[in-house]
């Protein structure tokens, strides 16, 4: 599972992490109000638009980490407790990015850039709370027949 989320996520890299230096320039840029005299808003925009190169770069490091975690899911290095962590971390990142993404999406966006960046993360998200789900399931059930074997 963890190598079909990687596997899933790649377009969506594809498109987002070129973006990735414009967005931090972004951030350096918006510490500085240019304007301080502008209107009320001026400013009330100028906040809306930081919280959303805020909220950019929050799903990066989250989609850095998932991809990371998910790797070593595959290689296999992590305990259960952490490949759990990882599971919810990637499903919670998947339902940010279409979250983020959806506003940004009208009738004449790409419809195939909208099913990657849209869909394609929704459905990393199902399958990562799947995912979840039976790795704990599997723990308890682990733990379950240790206890009755004694």
């Amino acid at each position: 599972m963890a190598l079909g989320c990687i596997v899933a996520s790649l377009p969506i890299a594809f498109l987002q992490y070129p973006w990735l230096p414009a967005t931090v320039i972004e951030f350096g840029q918006l510490q500085h109000d240019p304007a301080p005299w502008g209107t009320e808003s001026y400013h009330i925009d100028r906040e809306r638009h930081l919280g959303r190169v805020k909220s950019a770069l929050i799903l990066y490091a989250f989609g850095t980490f998932a991809l990371s975690g998910l790797a070593a899911i595959v290689i296999k290095i992590f305990p259960w407790w952490a490949e759990l962590a990882v599971w919810i971390m990637t499903a919670a990142t998947g339902v940010g990015i279409a979250r983020f993404v959806k506003p940004l999406v009208g009738p004449t966006t790409d419809p195939v850039y909208s099913a990657i960046m849209i869909y394609m993360p929704s459905g990393i998200a199902i399958t990562c709370a799947l995912a979840a789900v039976m790795s704990l399931s599997s723990q308890l059930l682990r733990k379950d027949t240790l206890a009755i074997n004694r």
